[in-house]
C-alpha cells in the first residue's frame, strides 16, 4: 500500500521502497495537498504554503512543472494529482497520509474506554518517526510542524492519564520525570508527576517537586499554581485517600445521569459544536470549561444539552445537571449550596452524609469526582460566584456553563473558555422549522414560511415559539401567522405561549430589570435609531454621560452585542422589545430629538471625511470645521463601516422631512462610493435627493441632484437616463446663469457620450468645459477640463493634441496637489504612449498612476488601470508581467460586481493559456 509520510522527512512508500517525488520545494507541493487530502487547495494557497508570502513572479509557472511531475511520480491506480473547482486534490486513501492515521487515532482513543485507549494512543504515537516535514523550512511548513508538536504533547498527556485511570503510575514515572524536565512550567505533567509520585509511595518527592515547580512558576511568570493544583497538594500533604488509585469498589460507585432529554429539533451551531469537541480534545492541565453565553432565547440550552448528548459517552462516570435559574422570570437564582446537595446526592452520599458547611460540601464533590470522567452541566448560571463552589478540579472533568453574563472571574482564575453565540441564519432557521413542521407543510407555502424565518431573525426561542402556534394548529394556514408577525406593533404578542419561560417580552424583561435607568433609556434610544448597528461614537452623542459604562452594562445583559471592536448591535427581537419600551417610556418629542441628534451626527461626520477624500471638491453649505486628525485610509474605513447607517439614516431624515439632509447625506457619500465602485448604491443616494430637493424648491440643489443621479446612472450602464438627467441640470444651470454648473453638467455630458462611443460629441462638451472653466476660481477643475480635453482627442486618434493637452494637466495638477487629477492624467498619459508604440513608457505612467490610487483607496478606477497596465506590459513582451496585472483586475472585476469586464477579462486569459482563477 502506498504511504504518504509526513510525521518525519516528507517521503512516500511503496512496498518496501522509497519513491522519487524530487527536490525540497517540490516535496514541499506534495506536503501542501497531503495535509489536506482529497479536498481542494486553491492555487495562492499553494504558492503561500511553497514559497511564503511573497512568490516570486514565476511562482506559478513553476507550480504548474511541479503538479506534472508529482503526477508522473506516483501511481496512478492509488494515487492522483487532479485540478478541481477551487484548486488542486490529492486523491488516495485518507489511511494512506501518516498524519491522517495519527489524527484518527487520537480520536478514536479519547472516545473509548480506559484499555483500548491506551493501545490506540500507543499505536498513534508510534507513527512519528522524527520531526513532522523535518525537510522543509517555509514558514508554513514550521507552523504546521508547531501544532503538530503541541497534539503529539496532548496525546502523551492523555495516554498517561489513561495510565494513572488504570493504577499504572509506576510505569509511567519515568516518562513523567522527563517530561517534567522538558516542560518544566507545564501544571499538567507536573500534577501527573506529583500523583504518580504519590501513588507509588513517595509523598515526599511528590510534596518536594511540588515546591519546587511553585517556585519556578513564581520567578519565570510571577503567578501561583491553579487551583487544581493546589488541591492536588493540599490532597497529599493531608494523605488524603482520594487521590491513590482508584480501588474496584470505587469504579462501581454511583454513575449519574442527570441530563435532561436532548433538544428536539436542534439545528446549525456546527462551528459551537465543531470548538466544544476540539476544546475537550485538546484538553488541558486543569478542568475543561465552556462558558456559552448570549441573549435570552439564542438556544445557548439548546447547544449545551444537544453536545452534551451527542458525547455522553465520552464521560462514562456520569453527567450532572443543574438549572441555576439566574434569569428565571419567575423564581430566584438556586443557591449554591442547593446545586451542591444535589449533586451530592447523585453521587450516592446520603442526607445524614452531607456536611452542613457549603464549604465543606464543596469539598467532599471535589474529592468524589476527582479522576472520575464525568460532565457538568451548569444551565443559567447569574454570575461567577454562583458557580465557583460547583467546579470539579479535577483534569479528566468537563464543565460546560450556560450564562448571559461573561463570567470574567471564571476566564481569569479557571481558564474557561468564552463560546458567545449569535442568532442562527436563514438557512438554519428554516431547518429549525422543517424539523418541527414537517417539510410538507413548508413546502406548501414557501413564502410564508420564509416570512416567518425573516420575522424571528434566527432567534431560535422565537422560531421555536412560532413553530409551537403553527403546531397546535395544524388546520391553519402559515401565511396566517406570518400576517400576524408582520404587524410590527403585535409581533410580540404573536411570540407569546402564556409560559412564563418562553413568553419574549418576559425574557427580555428580566434582562431590563438588572439595568441602571440611564442603561434602558441608552437601550431604547439605540433601538429606534436607524441603521443595523452603532458605533461608540454615536451612542455617545445620544447619550454623552457615561457612554461606555453604560453600553458595557447592555453588553453584559446581551441586549446589546458588540459584534466588532466599537461597534453595537441588537438582535432584531431584542430591538423591537427595546422599540417598543421606548415609545411607552420616551416622549414624542424625546424621541424626535434623538432622530436628530443622530442626523446631525452623521451628516458633520461624513462631511469632514469627505474633505479628507477629495480637498479640492467644492463643498456644500455645511458649517462643520476640517479635521486634520484623520487619514485616508481611516476615512474609508469609516465610510465602509458607516455606510448602512448613513443609508438608513438619508431615509429617517426623508421621512421626518428633513430635506437638506437627505441631498447633505448623498453629497457626502459620493467620493467614497465612487473609490469603491458602488455605483448602484449612488443612484438609490440621488434618486433620494432629486425627490428631496424638489420639495426644498432650491433649483441650485436640484440642478446639481439631477447631475449627480445622471453620473451615477451612466456608471451603472444605464447612459440613457444619465444624459437624460445631465441635459436636465445642464438646461437649469443655463437657465440660473449658474456657470459652475454648466462645468460639471458639460464635463458629465463628455462622458456619458464617450461610454456609448459617441467620442466627437463627448470632445464638443469637454471642449465647452474648457472654454467655462475660465471663469469660475478652481484649479483642480481647469487642472481636470485640461486632462479631459486630452482624453477625448486621444480617442479620436489626435495623439499630439492630447498629448499637450494631458501633460498640461499633469503640471498643474502637481503643481496644485491634486491627486484625483495627477492619477487621472498620468493615465491619460500611459494610454497615448501605449497607442503611439512607447509600451514601456506607457507602463512607468501606469504604474505611477497605481499608486496614487491605492493610497486612495480607489479600487473601481485601480482595476481599470490594471488592465490597461497588462496590455502595455503584454505588448511591451513581459507576458508574464501581463497575466498577473489581468488577474489581479479580475478578481477586482468580481469584487465590484462588474459582469461584463470580467468576462473580458477571463476571455483573454484563456486565449493567453492562462485559465482564470475561480
Amino acid at each position: 500500500m502506498l504511504e504518504f509520510c509526513l510525521l518525519g522527512p516528507v517521503q512516500v512508500r511503496s512496498a518496501d521502497r522509497v519513491l522519487d517525488i524530487g527536490h525540497a520545494r517540490q516535496r514541499s507541493v506534495l506536503a501542501a495537498l497531503a495535509v489536506d487530502v482529497n479536498a481542494p487547495v486553491t492555487a495562492d494557497q499553494l504558492l503561500d504554503r511553497v514559497w511564503g508570502h511573497q512568490p516570486p513572479q514565476t511562482a506559478r509557472g513553476t507550480l504548474s512543472t511541479y503538479l506534472t511531475r508529482l503526477r508522473q511520480a506516483l501511481p496512478p491506480d492509488e494515487a492522483s494529482i487532479v485540478r478541481r473547482a477551487g484548486g488542486y486534490a490529492l486523491t488516495t486513501e485518507s489511511a494512506a497520509i501518516d498524519l491522517v492515521r495519527f489524527r484518527d487515532l487520537l480520536e478514536r482513543a479519547r472516545d473509548s474506554d480506559d484499555d483500548t485507549a491506551a493501545a490506540l494512543f500507543t499505536e498513534g504515537l508510534g507513527l512519528w518517526r522524527d520531526d513532522p516535514l523535518r525537510d522543509l523550512e517555509t514558514p508554513w511548513a514550521v507552523g504546521v510542524r508547531h501544532v503538530l508538536h503541541h497534539q503529539r504533547h496532548a496525546a502523551e498527556a492523555d495516554l498517561v492519564d489513561v495510565q494513572l485511570r488504570r493504577g499504572r503510575h509506576a510505569g509511567v514515572l519515568g516518562e513523567l520525570l522527563d517530561r517534567a524536565a522538558d516542560h518544566p512550567l507545564d501544571e499538567r505533567v507536573a500534577g501527573q508527576l506529583i500523583l504518580a509520585l504519590y501513588r507509588d509511595g513517595r509523598a515526599a518527592d511528590a510534596l518536594a517537586h511540588y515546591d519546587r515547580f511553585r517556585a519556578r512558576l513564581a520567578d519565570e511568570l510571577g503567578t501561583d499554581p491553579a487551583p487544581p493544583l493546589r488541591a492536588l497538594h493540599e490532597a497529599v500533604l493531608n494523605a488524603d485517600a482520594t487521590v491513590l488509585a482508584p480501588s474496584p469498589a470505587s469504579r462501581t460507585a454511583s454513575r449519574p445521569r442527570q441530563l435532561p432529554p436532548p433538544p428536539l429539533a436542534f439545528t446549525g451551531r456546527a462551528r459551537e459544536v465543531a470548538g466544544l469537541t476540539e476544546r475537550l480534545a485538546a484538553a488541558g492541565p486543569t478542568v475543561v470549561i465552556s462558558a456559552i453565553g448570549g441573549s435570552g432565547g439564542i438556544g445557548k440550552t439548546w447547544l449545551a444539552l444537544h453536545w452534551a448528548h451527542q458525547h455522553a459517552h465520552r464521560f462514562p462516570d456520569g453527567q450532572l445537571y443543574a438549572n441555576l435559574r439566574g434569569f428565571d422570570p419567575s423564581s430566584a437564582p438556586l443557591a449554591p449550596t442547593a446545586a451542591l446537595r444535589g449533586f451530592l446526592a447523585a453521587l450516592g452520599v446520603t442526607e445524614q452524609e452531607i456536611p452542613p458547611d457549603v464549604q465543606a460540601q464543596a469539598g467532599l464533590y471535589r474529592s468524589l469526582v476527582a479522576d472520575r470522567r464525568l460532565l457538568v452541566l451548569l444551565d443559567n448560571a447569574a454570575d461567577s460566584a454562583q458557580v465557583a463552589d460547583l467546579l470539579p478540579s479535577g483534569p479528566t472533568c468537563t464543565t460546560l456553563i450556560t450564562t448571559r453574563q461573561p463570567l470574567t472571574g471564571l476566564v481569569t482564575a479557571h481558564g474557561a473558555h468564552p463560546v458567545t453565540l449569535d442568532v442562527l441564519d436563514d438557512a438554519e432557521a428554516r431547518e429549525l422549522l422543517r424539523r418541527r413542521l414537517g417539510e410538507d407543510r413548508l413546502a406548501a407555502e414557501p413564502e410564508a414560511a420564509a416570512e416567518l424565518v425573516r420575522h424571528c431573525a434566527g432567534l431560535p426561542l422565537a422560531l421555536s415559539i412560532v413553530a409551537a402556534h403553527a403546531a397546535v394548529t395544524p388546520t391553519s394556514s402559515l401565511a396566517r401567522l406570518a400576517t400576524d408577525l408582520r404587524d410590527q406593533a403585535g409581533a410580540l404578542d404573536v411570540l407569546d405561549t402564556g409560559d412564563a419561560g418562553l413568553n419574549l417580552r418576559a425574557v427580555f424583561s428580566v434582562s431590563y430589570r438588572a439595568l441602571s435607568p440611564d442603561a434602558a433609556r441608552l437601550a431604547e434610544l439605540i433601538a429606534l435609531a436607524p441603521g443595523p448597528d452603532l458605533s461608540f461614537a454615536a451612542a455617545r452623542a445620544l447619550s454623552p454621560d457615561r457612554t461606555a459604562a453604560l453600553l458595557r452594562e447592555l453588553v453584559n445583559a446581551h441586549l446589546v452585542g458588540e459584534s466588532v471592536p466599537g461597534r453595537y448591535r441588537m438582535h432584531d427581537l431584542v430591538r423591537l422589545d427595546a422599540a417598543e419600551r421606548g415609545r411607552a417610556a420616551l416622549s414624542e418629542d424625546e424621541r424626535a430629538a434623538a432622530l436628530s441628534t443622530l442626523i446631525d451626527y452623521y451628516v458633520t461626520n461624513a462631511f469632514r471625511r469627505d474633505r479628507v477624500l477629495d480637498p479640492h471638491r467644492v463643498p456644500i453649505a455645511v458649517d462643520v470645521p476640517e479635521d486634520d486628525s484623520v487619514d485616508n485610509a481611516s476615512v474609508v474605513a469609516w465610510f465602509e463601516a458607516e455606510h448602512p447607517c448613513l443609508v438608513a439614516t438619508q431615509l429617517a431624515a426623508a421621512a421626518s422631512g428633513r430635506h437638506r439632509d437627505v441631498v447633505h447625506i448623498a453629497w457626502t457619500m459620493t467620493s467614497f462610493h465612487r473609490r469603491r465602485g458602488h455605483m448602484h448604491a449612488l443612484v438609490l443616494l440621488w434618486q433620494q435627493a432629486v425627490e428631496a430637493a424638489a420639495l426644498l424648491g432650491d433649483t441650485a440643489t436640484l440642478a446639481e441632484s439631477h447631475r449627480h443621479l445622471g453620473d451615477a446612472y451612466r456608471n451603472t450602464d444605464r447612459e440613457g437616463l444619465g444624459i437624460k438627467h445631465l441635459h436636465i441640470a445642464l438646461a437649469m444651470a443655463e437657465a440660473d446663469g449658474d456657470v459652475e454648473g454648466q462645468v460639471v453638467a458639460n464635463r458629465g455630458l463628455a462622458v456619458a457620450h464617450a461610454e456609448i462611443g459617441d467620442h466627437r460629441t463627448a470632445l464638443d462638451h469637454a471642449l465647452r468645459t474648457l472654454e467655462l472653466v475660465r471663469y469660475v476660481d478652481h484649479p483642480g477643475w481647469q487642472a481636470d477640463a485640461h486632462n479631459t480635453v486630452g482624453w477625448y482627442h486621444s480617442q479620436l486618434g489626435q495623439f499630439d493634441q492630447a498629448r499637450a493637452q494631458c501633460e498640461a494637466a499633469l503640471a498643474r495638477s502637481r503643481e496644485i496637489h491634486d491627486q484625483d487629477t495627477e492619477g487621472n492624467s498620468l493615465d491619460s498619459l500611459g494610454y497615448i504612449a501605449h497607442r503611439t508604440g512607447d509600451h514601456a513608457r506607457a507602463a512607468e505612467y501606469y504604474t505611477l498612476a497605481l499608486e496614487i490610487w491605492r493610497e486612495k483607496s480607489f479600487t473601481y478606477e485601480e482595476a481599470e488601470l490594471l488592465e490597461r497596465l497588462g496590455e502595455a506590459r503584454f505588448d511591451a513582451g513581459a507576458r508574464d508581467l501581463a497575466v498577473e496585472a489581468w488577474e489581479r483586475a479580475l478578481s477586482m472585476y468580481r469584487d465590484q460586481g462588474r459582469g461584463s469586464e470580467a468576462q473580458r477579462l477571463e476571455e483573454r486569459l484563456v486565449v493567453e493559456d492562462r485559465p482564470p482563477a475561480r
